[in-house]
């Protein structure tokens, strides 16, 4: 019976095709480059891990999730889709029976055709369960291995490689130009994976001076098993990542900041993951495991030791240098001698717990992280850093949960720093219909509460001294059309750095686009930002104003037939800072993506053109690049930018990769500061990179 309702809902409802090919997938990689760019195309800070984020829907790809079969976290995976519509999947699912195909999906009176186009490359209905007990051995000795061995280098001489800086003593980049990475990864099905990474960023020595034995400057290491057994549901050695509640202890996950995705606010995925990123922080090193103790209780529990990047100060300072630090470096940068001593100056002790009750639509989890260091940490003298930790260790402990009524998701945490700070965040996602999601989230952060690596929902990323409200919606209002649109009001009780008072700002976005299934797209989005910041008059009084920033963006993508996609987008912003100063910009570019079936060759380029009066109206810009690479450069200034990449696939199981990209500045007689500067108004970036399957 049910296999005829689906017939002729196919037939009556969708009759402009066929069923099987209603809906048209998008490929993960064009997904991929459309969440990282939609991220960073006007921020500063990355929101996502983009290496943790291809490589999770890489593995999603080959080990599609079974629909028929999937769990609720398991769908978590499914990151871009929000966990109430997840929810209603399996709802419909238990009152219809199994999908008889992806594309019943439309069925479920939630789920929007835009949605599943992005889930078809991820999902399946097949019958194939997992193995449980799989042999170690067998597991090791198949599966799939792949290699990766990149090199870049820029055209141009920087300051800091120059020899004058070397004769008169001053700071300069102590290795060569070039930065080299090498990735090896061994996976088999979805359950067990091991590999390390290997890199060295330019500027930095190789095979000499600090790392003339170990070659490299960072290395990790992961060893991942997953689904070995009904108990063993994960267990890692080496580098790991945790994702405790919304992120007010850590979070790791595939959690949203504020982004044209205005109603995917809710942090969620597995509570442990292999670290395969290049990042050299926010990972654990040690060993952790998650063991299914009964059918609705789940532990995970972890501990580790690793080194740690700080700067230990000045001898001379009021502060010990063999006995505390002022703060932890997160940049992974070691060319310089004072960038060479602050590598690995401390050590970071962690353990840590997430035990998780689930019954039926309500799911609790009680976190605890503990951290302690070798030396004391003792920040800066700055009234912003009042209220901050300060000492060698620091314990956290949180109650976060999720519950589902109706068409009500609920979820929040609540977690205390041990000086007694309490922090707490808390929202709801609500579908309205098949048209119109909500999404509402509070977000109370006192000024005293302490967390060495928080990533909440929130403006500012130190996890305290911030009250703010969200609200954010998401509307259908015909075939092929879109809105999103969110506002964000937030209050600072503290100083913050470069705000010399309490403050309070406010933000807000609407976009409006138009798809033919995935043939053409356009839209155009509209963000307001206005926040406080100093007005210095003078160093000992400093008044605060408010800055405002606008920006318009108008962006098209045709595809002429599939093999040719053309691109192309026009960005206005308006920023005026807080002594009435204005700074306007624009740019321009266009994109041809062209990827045939026929030959195993395919190429991105891309030309732009900007002008923008400064870098306060500067203008993020996605590009296109290597495989496992992600560049999402600031436009400031006028100039051109055009980058051109090939790919081709050489054998079954190589594939090469190069590229190049030049900047051109017209009204500039450098480019860069510091000991990044070139002495010129040319940048041209060079790369290449292999890939070896086998």
């Amino acid at each position: 019976m049910k296999q005829i309702f689906f017939a002729l809902f196919c037939l009556f409802l969708l009759p402009d095709s066929a069923c099987g090919q209603t809906v048209e997938t998008i490929s993960e990689n064009d997904f991929i480059n459309a969440i990282i760019e939609d991220f960073l195309s006007d921020n500063d800070e990355l929101n996502v891990d983009p290496v943790m984020l291809y490589d999770q829907l890489n593995e999603l790809k080959n080990h599609p999730i079974n629909i028929n079969k999937a769990g609720f976290e398991e769908l978590q995976q499914l990151f871009f889709i929000p966990d109430n519509i997840l929810q209603d999947i399996l709802t419909y699912r238990s009152e219809e029976g199994d999908f008889i195909s992806v594309y019943e999906l439309q069925a479920v009176p939630t789920l929007g055709v835009d949605d599943i186009r992005k889930m078809i490359p991820f999902i399946t209905i097949g019958e194939k369960a997992s193995r449980f007990n799989v042999p170690i051995p067998e597991m090791l000795l198949k599966g799939q291995n792949t290699v990766f061995v990149k090199w870049e280098t820029l055209a141009e001489e920087q300051v800091g490689y120059s020899e004058e800086r070397k004769i008169s003593g001053s700071s300069y980049y102590l290795g060569d130009r070039y930065k080299l990475f090498l990735r090896y990864r061994h996976q088999y099905s979805n359950k067990l994976s091991y590999g390390f990474t290997a890199e060295k960023d330019p500027g930095e020595e190789f095979f000499q001076g600090s790392n003339k034995k170990t070659g490299f400057d960072f290395y990790s290491f992961h060893a991942f098993l997953k689904n070995y057994s009904p108990r063993l549901k994960a267990i890692a050695l080496g580098d790991y990542a945790i994702s405790l509640g919304q992120g007010l202890i850590t979070n790791y996950g595939f959690g949203y900041g504020k982004s044209s995705f205005a109603t995917l606010i809710k942090k969620g995925g597995p509570v442990l993951l292999p670290y395969t990123s290049t990042l050299e922080n926010n990972f654990f090193r040690g060993i952790a495991a998650t063991v299914q103790l009964s059918k609705r209780f789940e532990c995970t529990a972890f501990a580790s030791h690793r080194n740690v990047d700080a700067n230990l100060g000045e001898p001379d300072s009021l502060i010990d240098y063999d006995f505390g630090f002022t703060s932890l470096q997160a940049s992974g940068f070691h060319r310089t001698q004072a960038e060479i001593d602050d590598k690995n100056a401390i050590k970071s002790t962690d353990a840590g717990l997430n035990l998780k009750y689930n019954y039926h639509n309500l799911s609790i989890s009680l976190n605890g992280l503990y951290t302690e260091f070798n030396k004391v940490y003792i920040p800066q003298k700055r009234l912003d850093n009042l209220f901050a930790f300060s000492g060698k260790s620091l314990s956290n402990i949180s109650f976060d949960y999720a519950y589902i009524y109706r068409n009500f998701y609920f979820f929040g945490e609540t977690a205390r720093s041990d000086n007694g700070a309490l922090a707490t965040v808390n929202g709801v996602l609500i579908t309205l219909d098949r048209r119109v999601d909500l999404a509402l989230f509070h977000r109370y952060l006192p000024v005293d509460y302490q967390s060495l690596n928080p990533r909440v929902f929130a403006e500012g990323s130190t996890g305290s001294n911030e009250n703010g409200f969200y609200l954010g919606a998401k509307f259908y209002p015909a075939r092929g059309w879109t809105i999103d649109a969110y506002f964000d009001v937030w209050k600072n009780p503290w100083l913050r750095f470069n705000v010399a008072s309490p403050s309070v700002g406010r933000e807000y976005l609407a976009k409006i686009q138009y798809s033919i299934k995935r043939k053409f797209d356009i839209y155009i989005q509209y963000k307001n930002e206005t926040k406080a910041q100093n007005i210095s008059d003078s160093e000992l009084l400093k008044k605060v104003g408010e800055q405002n920033k606008q920006q318009i963006r108008v962006h098209l993508a045709h595809k002429l037939n599939k093999n040719l996609e053309l691109r192309n987008r026009f960005e206005w912003v308006f920023y005026q800072d807080a002594s009435g100063q204005k700074s306007n910009g624009f740019m321009v570019f266009q994109d041809v993506l062209y990827k045939p079936i026929q030959i195993p060759v395919s190429f991105t380029a891309r030309l732009a053109y900007f002008d923008t009066k400064d870098y306060s109206s500067r203008i993020y810009a996605f590009e296109n690049d290597l495989l496992y690479s992600f560049s999402i450069p600031p436009y400031y200034y006028k100039g051109t930018r055009w980058y051109l990449n090939v790919r081709s696939k050489i054998a079954r199981n190589i594939m090469l990769e190069a590229g190049i990209a030049q900047t051109i500045l017209a009204n500039q007689k450098t480019i860069g500061s510091g000991l990044e500067q070139i002495n010129g108004n040319t940048k041209t970036e060079l790369r290449a990179q292999m890939k070896l399957s086998f």
